[in-house]
This record gives structure tokens, C-alpha cells and sequence, in this order.
């Protein structure tokens, strides 16, 4: 098992700017992810991650960017999808709080965006 990389603020801006297909998983609690959370990504608190990933992101391969409040949670998450199979693995360095520090929204509520990677996946 590899343990999850790194990811910067600007590094995942250019990624989601992007044609490459990847899923972005907010592992923070949902009332957190609503509160304010990267654009695109998709709530999946870590919590029920096992029980839930295989669903959202079926292929093992498919690169998957994690990221929390910058507690922790994004860590644990990556190596539970890394003991799961899952092989390309990044958490958000600083969490969401370095993308909102590096200029970037943060979007409020839940629902539309976030079914890009169910629509994706389907």
C-alpha cells in the first residue's frame, strides 16, 4: 500500500480546469461541506467512505483528489481508499482552507455541481 500524495491549491485549480477525468471527494461532515467547499467536489464524509466509494468511483485507476477541514480526515480517507485498491491518490495540501487562502470560491450548499461526478460515472 502507498500512502495518498500531495496536491496544491494551484495545482488542483489547473486539474479541474482540465479535461482529465478524476473525482474530487470532500471527506469533511456534510453540514462543513455546505458551509463551503471546493467547486466540483462531491461530499462523501469519511465516515461512510467503505461503504460508499466503490459506488462513486467504480474504476480503481481513476486518479482521486481528497480533501478536509486540514484535520486529518483527508489522510485517513486516503489510506482506507489505498487498502480498497484505489492506486492514484492526492489530498488537497492545507485543505480547504489553503484553495479558499489561494484566491480561489468556495461554494455554499449542496446538490448541482457536485453531480458532475455521479453523471461522469454513470
Amino acid at each position: 500500500m502507498t500512502s495518498p500524495g500531495t496536491i496544491t491549491a494551484v495545482e488542483l485549480h489547473v486539474l479541474l480546469s482540465g479535461a482529465t477525468p478524476f473525482a474530487l471527494l470532500d471527506v469533511r461532515d456534510a453540514g462543513e461541506y455546505e458551509a463551503g467547499h471546493v467547486p466540483l467536489a462531491t461530499s462523501r464524509p469519511r465516515r461512510d467512505l467503505e461503504f460508499r466509494a466503490r459506488g462513486l468511483v467504480p474504476v480503481l485507476a481513476t486518479p482521486v483528489v481528497l480533501l478536509d477541514g486540514g484535520d486529518g480526515r483527508a489522510d485517513l480517507a486516503g489510506r482506507t481508499l489505498a487498502r480498497m485498491g484505489y492506486r492514484d491518490l492526492r489530498l488537497l495540501a492545507g485543505g480547504v482552507a489553503a484553495w479558499n487562502a489561494a484566491g480561489d470560491r468556495l461554494e455554499t450548499g449542496g446538490n448541482v455541481p457536485s453531480k458532475r461526478l455521479g453523471e461522469e460515472v454513470h
